[in-house]
């Protein structure tokens, strides 16, 4: 039975289901998981919370008398006084918490910068045959998770606002996101702190080898010939080569750039690897790899919209390409509705998609962009579809909108929801 307690009574150990705040308002990608971190801890009160709820079958308990039942027990005759009812939760201020998070997506965009920076710097020095600097990646990687720790809410907005800008010739960039959203799968998969931290180094090194193949080749328009497609194939093992004379790596890292490229039913490259041969952060680094190339403008194609890059996962996974288990967790980090939705919502308003909510999958943070007769918004407006709200009507969403059938220029909106300022230096 789920017991709602104070935060004053919360201990190490407990196993945390539910916050009185929104997943929004709190910097944890989920609002269920084994509370053992002292930071976390920490995080729970600065962040205002007063109660929170916990499972004690899959963690610690409180002295019964310390705790309040979500459903109150008998009464003896002699009943004591009633516990006082739980605090209410203060006012909603969406424009000031709006501005919050978007500060929390400005240091994430830092973050992402000089982790860009990183990688360029380490990817030159191998190509002039310098030394692997392991350490300078495995520094991106912890601030990454740093940051991921801090607020990974604001951390997937910006990388999915990134992809959808991105151009095909950023391999750069393509390493770093590829990273930062398996880091996120990683993390909700159960990896611990090393295996993350070597899953992250094979995530930022995967593509090394695509360094040492014609330019031309890369950025080919179309279907490639078949023996381009050979030569295309052989990057894992060329990246590995050049690993191996540039210096030691983690045993994981090293299995992420050899067998990204894999596929459950043997279909993959360079070995034809099946099932179980292929290793799980292999299997992460590879499915995000896939849904980073649907996300962003690859091959001259512009880049698939939020919704049929799920869609797409979720046939792979049916195929047998990919752990199905593995491509629902990818979902479920993304959420089934991802950042940049067109949606109809059961008021007929229109909205995009501000930022998912890992805890509840059908009601993102959205943006209202017009009303129930289609006409805009002077100003778009946050609303948390998770969260209710006194004297509005609930919504949900619908269904999703074809952006281009609508004529509705998605990136604008998600430009202008992930920034401070919307001057035109800021996005040149």
């Amino acid at each position: 039975m789920h017991k709602t307690i104070a935060i004053e009574q919360v201990t190490l150990g407990m196993y945390v289901v539910g916050l009185d705040r929104s997943w929004f308002q709190t910097p944890f990608l989920k609002h269920q998981w084994l509370l053992n971190r002292e930071e976390d801890l920490a995080r729970l009160k600065a962040y205002g919370i007063s109660r929170v709820t916990i499972d004690p079958s899959r963690g610690l308990d409180v002295e019964p008398a310390a705790a309040t039942p979500d459903a109150p027990a008998a009464q003896p005759a002699a009943a004591p006084e009633p516990p006082s009812p739980p605090a209410a939760a203060p006012p909603r201020n969406d424009e000031a918490f709006q501005a919050r998070f978007e500060e929390e997506v400005e240091l994430a965009r830092t973050v992402r910068s000089n982790a860009r920076s990183a990688v360029e710097r380490i990817f030159s020095g191998i190509k002039t045959g310098a030394p692997l600097d392991s350490p300078a990646i495995r520094t991106v990687v912890i601030t990454i998770l740093d940051r991921l720790t801090n607020n990974p809410a604001a951390m997937l907005t910006l990388t999915q606002l990134e992809q959808m800008m991105r151009l095909d010739t950023d391999l750069l960039a393509h390493a770093v996101d590829v990273c930062i959203v398996s880091l996120i799968v990683g993390r909700a998969q159960g990896l611990d702190d090393d295996a993350l931290e070597q899953l992250g180094m094979g995530a930022l090194l995967h593509d090394i080898g695509e360094t040492r193949l014609p330019q031309n080749l890369l950025h080919k328009p179309g279907r490639l010939r078949e023996q381009d497609l050979a030569l295309l194939r052989l990057h894992p093992r060329i990246g590995l080569a050049i690993l191996s004379s540039a210096g030691p790596l983690p045993s994981i890292a090293r299995a992420v750039i050899a067998e990204h490229h894999e596929r459950l039913d043997g279909s993959g490259y360079p070995d034809g690897l099946k099932g179980s041969r292929i290793a799980l952060p292999s299997q992460i680094v590879g499915l995000v790899d896939n849904y980073d190339a649907m996300a962003s403008n690859r091959g001259g194609r512009p880049p698939l919209s939020p919704d049929q890059s799920v869609r797409q996962l979720f046939q792979l996974g049916l195929k047998h390409q990919y752990d199905r288990t593995l491509v629902e967790l990818l979902i479920q980090c993304l959420g089934v509705y991802p950042f940049g939705s067109l949606v109809e919502l059961s008021t007929g308003e229109r909205a995009v998609v501000y930022a998912v909510n890992p805890s509840e999958r059908l009601r993102p943070c959205v943006k209202l962009i017009a009303d129930s007769h289609g006409h805009p918004y002077p100003e778009p407006r946050l609303v948390d579809l998770a969260e209710a709200r006194t004297g509005e009507p609930a919504r949900t969403i619908l269904r999703v909108l074809d952006a281009s059938v609508e004529h509705v220029d998605v990136l604008r909106y998600c430009k202008a929801s992930t920034t401070l300022s919307l001057t035109a230096a800021t996005w040149n």
